[in-house]
């Protein structure tokens, strides 16, 4: 049975422009602590994360902070990663082993232990102290789990009555020529009052956003753990895109120092990337002045959080607070624009500070509320006492003027 995609939603509101938004003929409803869960699919298909959370769990035992991977049936490379935390699934994500090496580096961490499903998995590359086997769920762990098809969409009834009537207007009457030309006016209006709205596309396309305070944690850890790198590799700038912070290092070490290294560092050994060989436009090699092929700089590349769900603040008084507290950490008059979409305002600020670490860890902590993302982000590290960071991020709420 095919693996069904899942959805947070915070409110009834959310949910339904979801809904909206990507229609599916089977879909499962489930209540968690942060608002309902939906499951979806195209097709017959189980929500996979529930199925794992109930075959692991024991009646009377708490069941223990766990990261499960599960190796797709159809496809080799594509896997589902699954966290448990607190008898919950806390996050469900599909991708390959190389991306789970990333983008689940942090569950991986901290979970107890990483469950492997499948006897016949391929090899994980990763976290291999705390891994263990587990057999796949079975036909009928799955099948308590499938997603019930939708009912039908009233509009849907109304076009079959459509092509009846098409069908009885070939043999046909005016008057029913006219009656059609009618329905459709109905399905036509009907389809347009279905049309998201500008305010509830970005609502329901919110959590593919990132949240400031996470990538500048991820990017001071990184910055700071590229310290404690066998010498004579260092960093000296980092930048975000795309929910990817990437610190670019200088200097070279031996494969040896490198696996030694690696090994006593196996949590942060997932996030030190070495670098490929560069290429032409024809795919060849590129040669550089030694005869040697050129192979790009290594990189640290640390993951960082999406925004969640959207919810809706009243940042009247924020958005001041946030001047205020800016100016308090020396930072230069920011530039500020903003423009609304539908009740929401979005206000976009863009600046520089500079100084110690700390201060930008002080004001991540600032900027750690769920309305606030991230647009980019760049530092400058000449040490933990002296570093610049630009930074522009913006606030969507409700702001009385």
């Amino acid at each position: 049975m095919q693996i069904a995609k899942r959805y947070d939603c915070r409110t009834q509101k959310q949910l339904k422009a979801h809904q909206k938004a990507h229609f599916a003929p089977f879909e499962r409803l489930g209540g968690s602590e942060l608002g309902v869960v939906r499951y979806y699919s195209d097709a017959p298909a189980f929500a996979l994360g529930e199925a794992v959370l109930s075959a692991l769990s024991v009646e009377g035992e708490a069941l223990p902070r766990l990261l499960v991977l599960v190796p797709h049936e159809h496809n080799e490379h594509q896997w589902s990663g699954i966290e448990l935390r607190d008898g919950l699934v806390h996050k469900e994500v599909v991708g390959t082993l190389a991306d789970f090496a990333q983008d689940l580096a942090y569950e991986c961490h901290h979970a107890e232990k990483v469950l492997v499903m499948g006897e016949s998995a391929p090899e994980v590359p990763f976290f291999k102290s705390k891994q263990v086997a587990l057999p796949m769920l079975t036909s009928e762990q799955q099948a308590a789990f499938s997603l019930p098809p939708v009912k039908r969409p009233p509009y849907k009834a109304i076009l079959s009555v459509l092509g009846l009537m098409a069908v009885l207007g070939a043999v046909g009457t005016y008057a029913l020529k006219d009656t059609s030309q009618s329905l459709v006016q109905q399905v036509v209006e009907v389809k347009k009052a279905e049309t998201l709205s500008p305010q509830a596309q970005f609502e329901a396309n919110f959590p593919n956003q990132y949240r400031v305070s996470d990538a500048i944690e991820q990017m001071i850890v990184g910055m700071v753990n590229t310290q404690m790198m066998p010498e004579p590799i260092k960093a000296n700038e980092a930048s975000w895109a795309d929910g990817l912070v990437t610190i670019s290092l200088t200097g070279k070490v031996t494969p040896k120092i490198a696996r030694y290294w690696r090994e006593l560092n196996p949590n942060k050994s997932p996030y030190w990337h070495h670098g490929k060989v560069e290429l032409d436009e024809d795919g060849h090699p590129k040669i550089g002045e030694d005869g040697k092929p050129k192979v790009a700089a290594d990189t640290i590349e640390r993951p960082t959080r999406y925004a969640g769900e959207f919810e809706l603040y009243d940042l009247t008084t924020f958005s001041e607070d946030l001047l205020f507290y800016l100016m308090l950490l020396d930072v230069p008059d920011p530039d500020v624009m903003v423009s609304k979409i539908g009740e929401l305002t979005f206000m976009k600020l863009h600046f520089t500070m500079s100084g110690e670490a700390g201060k930008l860890l002080l004001l991540g902590d600032i900027l750690n509320q769920p309305f606030i993302t991230l647009n980019s982000l760049n530092m400058d590290w000449e040490s933990d006492a002296d570093m610049a960071a630009t930074i522009e991020l913006t606030m969507v709420g409700l702001i009385n003027e």
